[in-house]
């Protein structure tokens, strides 16, 4: 009896030896997925191991150089907003309010490149203004809310033809009749989803001690950053999934290896497409590591276009799922959430524009580290 007990044994052992290897090679595979053959990334992390251009396409890497169109807004209807083609309302509802926010925000950013680039050339009031008026809202469904983003259009139009020479008023008054629409709106979702929504940001739902995890961001510790990138490739959860991923994210950013998180966090939110409460979190601070390619002054080139490419991918996600789930009211705050996030702006902060201080607010850890270095 005791040979066939030790066979059997043997046996399981074996079994969960090989699952055990089985499991660590997709963790293996599924690490060098989005990194480069330089090291096994998930037994040893290496800031050279991340594939660039995955992360950023090489276009983006270069300056214009007076190129102002790859700044302004014409790209925006067709790769910053979401086109929502089916006839759920309530997908409807929510893709107008993303559009409209979206579309705000790129002429708000216009309104300030022609700003900075035309105190050197005045010729660059007139090329911006003609960029602003080839913008479609047409993607709006809303009448009301359509007009309302034209208004906003063409004030901010007449006003960057003729700045500084031109009252800031109108542009005001637009925009203030924006803000009331949404607020009408989107008000009460916001209301009704805020105690869910800081629930996710504390991680309550797969944690008790935020806390906790907290006081490891920015450690750099290797088993941590290890622990963290096992369970996310073995969750089957995708809040989880990308819970794991911003605290992976978090791990090294007092090192300022911030590429390595944008990596990982690039990969859940595009390449798996799936749902879940962290997503607007997740965007913010992949944009926070990636601006950290670029330079801080308030002439730097900014690609926003690039952000929002993302966000815009990150929107159709969410939008999918409301039209799965248009029960789903915290969706609905996600997305009113990631529309609302500002650009990069070029006097966001008194460093210059507004990236250091996006990454002060998205890594604070990193801030804290600096300061105490001081």
């Amino acid at each position: 009896m005791r040979p066939l007990i030790t066979f059997a044994l043997t046996a399981v052992l074996t079994i969960t030896f090989a699952s055990c290897n089985k499991q660590q090679e997709l963790i293996n595979q599924e690490a060098r997925w989005f990194t480069s053959s330089t090291g096994d990334y998930a037994c040893d992390i290496l800031s050279d191991s991340v594939d660039i251009d995955r992360l950023f396409p090489k276009e983006y890497l270069v300056d214009p150089e007076g190129d102002l169109m790859d700044l302004c807004s014409p790209s925006t209807s067709t790769k910053q907003c979401v086109l929502y083609k089916g006839d759920n309302s309530e997908a409807i509802k929510i893709a107008d309010y993303y559009n409209a926010l979206i579309i705000f925000t790129n002429l708000y950013s216009d309104n300030e490149t022609a700003g900075r680039f035309g105190e050197d050339d005045e010729t660059v009031y007139a090329a911006v203004a003609d960029s602003i008026a080839a913008l479609d809202c047409s993607i709006i469904r809303n009448t009301e809310l359509r007009q309302i983003v034209r208004r906003i259009q063409n004030a901010i139009k007449s006003y960057v033809l003729y700045m500084p020479k031109k009252s800031y008023d109108n542009v005001d008054q637009a925009t203030q009749a924006l803000f009331t629409f949404l607020r009408r709106e989107t008000d009460s979702i916001m209301e009704n989803t805020r105690d869910e929504y800081i629930s996710y940001n504390e991680r309550m739902p797969y944690t008790n001690n935020f806390d906790s995890i907290v006081a490891l961001r920015g450690t750099s510790d290797k088993a941590y950053q290890q622990e963290l990138l096992t369970k996310l490739f073995l969750s089957q959860n995708p809040a989880e999934r990308h819970m794991y991923a911003i605290e992976f994210a978090h791990s090294d950013s007092t090192n300022a290896h911030f590429l390595i998180g944008a990596a990982v966090l690039n990969r859940e939110f595009v390449e798996t497409r799936q749902y879940s409460p962290y997503l607007s979190e997740m965007w913010r601070t992949w944009r926070a590591s990636m601006s950290t390619l670029m330079g801080a002054s308030s002439w730097s080139y900014i690609p926003n276009s690039l952000y929002n490419a993302k966000r815009r991918q990150v929107a159709e996600i969410i939008i999918k799922h409301i039209e799965a789930y248009p029960n789903d009211i915290l969706a609905q705050g996600v997305l009113i959430d990631l529309a609302g996030i500002d650009n990069i702006s070029r006097h966001g902060s008194y460093f210059g524009n507004a990236s250091i201080l996006e990454q002060m607010t998205m890594f604070p850890e990193w801030d804290k580290s600096k300061r105490i270095a001081k």
